[in-house]
């Protein structure tokens, strides 16, 4: 969901393939998702931080908020609305 929020994309070919957890295994493993060459720093960071094959070692939301991407929000703010 994010790669739609940050840059309109899905990192998986189609719906089918989006939705065949071995597919998205696959392709995290082989570091063969759908990035566009847009994608670069943070942004791509991030993605590439979430989309990782071990669960354990993807970001929780903890460290998402604490991402470098978010370095300029203020989340108190946000909650607070």
């Amino acid at each position: 969901m994010i790669c739609e929020m940050i840059g309109g994309f899905t990192p998986f070919e189609n719906k089918n393939e989006a939705s065949n957890p071995r597919t998205i295994t696959e392709k995290c493993r082989n570091g063969t998702l759908n990035l566009p060459k847009n994608l670069k720093g943070n942004s791509r960071d991030l993605v590439k931080s979430l989309l990782t094959e071990d669960p354990s070692s993807r970001l929780d939301i903890s460290q998402i908020k604490q991402h470098n991407f978010f370095r300029n929000l203020d989340w108190n703010k946000i909650r607070v609305r």
